[in-house]
């Protein structure tokens, strides 16, 4: 969904997501909004924290794991393939991000990477 196709609502969590505010993120998802909000290229909300807990994992990290936890709960798609052929889970894979990877796998993604051709 383009940026200029997001309901107000999505563009909501996402600011919420993108400030790292947990608990808006919780009463975003309490009240309904639905968790898988793409970006026009194809990436979800997931690939973005896996990127941010990867960034600021020092000092925002514990915030950046429950927003993941909140989403997955809520119904987010862990095995979503966003843009260049990657789920979220393989971008922690790849980047050896153990903690943000054990989330993925507690909510159903798949651990092992997938081929890519």
């Amino acid at each position: 969904m383009a940026a200029s196709q997001k309901s107000a609502g999505s563009l909501d969590l996402v600011s919420a997501v993108h400030a790292k505010d947990v608990e808006r993120v919780r009463l975003l998802l309490e009240a309904g909004h639905g968790p898988d909000v793409l970006e026009p290229w194809g990436d979800s909300l997931l690939h973005y924290l896996v990127h941010e807990f990867q960034a600021t994992r020092s000092t925002q990290g514990p915030r950046v794991l429950e927003i993941v936890e909140l989403l997955l709960k809520h119904g987010a798609d862990p095995e979503h393939v966003g843009a260049n052929n990657w789920r979220a889970v393989d971008l922690s894979i790849e980047a050896g991000l153990d903690e943000i990877t054990e989330v993925f796998l507690r909510h159903g993604a798949k651990s092992a990477q997938r081929k890519f051709a």
